[in-house]
């Protein structure tokens, strides 16, 4: 009986063609295959001189997929462009519901900590803001193909050359699964002080405050959010701005520095002082130049300190008297009483 070959698949004749290894899964089967040392990344038409790297990926940070059609990445274009209108849909159809919500239930009459915890445990704001983080997810995973693509013409010249390795998207997305990830001092680590801030939260609880439980719907919110932060953050901060600050500084410490300082910056809409963030963020910067940015790690500590950080605040919200809808005003003559 005929062997088989060791890089065949199991049901293949032993004298069918095989295609090459470099091969990708979404090309024609009568397409021309790249060599094996060509990125993935690189422009279908080599342009004549180098690309910017500022406004290219800045324009498909907002308008996902434009510069991958421009560079011939159609494919590419086509998911970022069509999961970005999409959730913009979705969002906006959301957001309208929630405006008409707020308006209904007299939503300037609430407290920061109601209107904190309304958009916390309720479905509704819920999928508003998982709808927005899908439209800023997408752009942000566009601008770093965008930077990678014009990081390859810039090859030439020299610059770029400690971005060695390369991951593609597919890397990115599937690496909040990579579980070997664990097995290093540089993960568990700071998941495990995650995991002892995590359990402070719903064990040392102030007065206005009680368990809930967590339910089945919070763990697909805190699945849905997590992944796309830990994915999308990192392509854009570690990913885009950071070897971008290295290659304009020729500094790691400033590059981080800065990238760090960004990242903490962005999210001043949800913390008032962002200080962990910037220390987070500063940790994920120097692990990526550890990993020889490459992203995979820094992506999964990412995704499962938001997973232990978001079922932690799951697991508490107001008291039932300090909570539900703003009290309706009665006006008498001269005098508005709450109730």
């Amino acid at each position: 009986m005929p062997r088989i070959r060791a890089d065949a698949s199991w049901f293949a004749p032993a004298d069918a063609p095989r295609e090459p290894l470099d091969a990708s899964w979404f090309a024609p089967a009568d397409a021309p295959r790249e060599p094996l040392d060509a990125s993935w990344f690189a422009p279908a038409d080599a342009p004549k001189e180098p690309q910017n790297l500022y406004w290219r990926p800045i324009l498909s940070l907002f308008l996902p997929g434009l510069d991958q059609y421009a560079q011939g990445h159609t494919r590419s274009g086509l998911v970022y462009s069509s999961v970005w209108a999409g959730s913009l849909i979705w969002y906006t159809n959301r957001a309208r519901k929630l405006k008409d919500m707020h308006e209904d239930m007299q939503w300037d009459l609430w407290t920061e900590s109601q209107k904190s915890d309304f958009a916390q445990h309720e479905e509704l704001p819920r999928q508003a803001t998982l709808a927005l983080q899908y439209t800023l997810s997408i752009g942000a995973l566009s601008a770093w193909h965008s930077f990678r693509s014009g990081v390859e013409t810039h090859r030439a010249s020299g610059r770029f050359a400690f971005l060695e390795h390369e991951e593609t998207p597919m890397d990115l997305l599937v690496a909040p699964f990579e579980f070997s990830h664990l097995q290093r001092k540089t993960t568990w680590i700071p998941l495990l002080v995650a995991a002892g801030l995590g359990a402070m939260g719903p064990n040392f609880l102030s007065e206005d405050y009680q368990r809930d439980p967590f339910s089945s719907a919070d763990a697909f919110h805190t699945a849905a959010i997590s992944y796309n932060a830990g994915v999308a953050e990192e392509a854009l901060f570690r990913g885009y701005l950071q070897p971008l600050f290295y290659d304009q500084t020729h500094s790691t410490l400033w590059a981080n520095t800065l990238q760090a300082t960004l990242f903490a910056l962005a999210h001043r809409g949800t913390v008032e002082r962002p200080v962990a963030q910037a220390g987070i963020g500063f940790y994920l910067g120097w692990l990526q130049q550890k990993r020889n940015w490459t992203l995979s790690e820094s992506i999964f500590i990412h995704t499962w300190w938001d997973v232990i950080a978001l079922s932690s605040s799951y697991l508490v919200r107001l008291k039932d008297d300090k909570r539900g809808r703003a009290p309706p005003v009665i006006w008498l003559p001269g005098v508005s009483f709450l109730w």
